[in-house]
């Protein structure tokens, strides 16, 4: 993922996460998830994907330079990636 790609998805993705978590600090993972997905496919276009949990391991097919792997608050992981 290029410089400013990237750093615009880490914004999406820190907002979404902030805008899901409830007041018992749980956080939705699947409404952030389609938040981050249709916010990255309005952007910069179809078809991306995102998965947000703890504890997960992936196989996934992405374009070349157009996948992200990070870790939120220590222990929450995201992977956003464009097939």
């Amino acid at each position: 993922m290029n410089g400013e790609t990237k750093s615009e998805a880490m914004d999406i993705i820190a907002s979404a996460i902030d805008s899901c978590q409830g007041n018992n600090a749980k956080l939705d993972y699947k409404t952030a998830a389609q938040q981050v997905k249709e916010q990255m496919d309005k952007k910069f276009g179809p078809c991306w994907h995102c998965i947000i949990g703890e504890a997960m391991g992936f196989s996934v097919t992405f374009n070349t330079g157009n996948m992200i792997y990070m870790f939120c608050g220590g222990k929450i992981a995201v992977l956003l990636f464009k097939s």
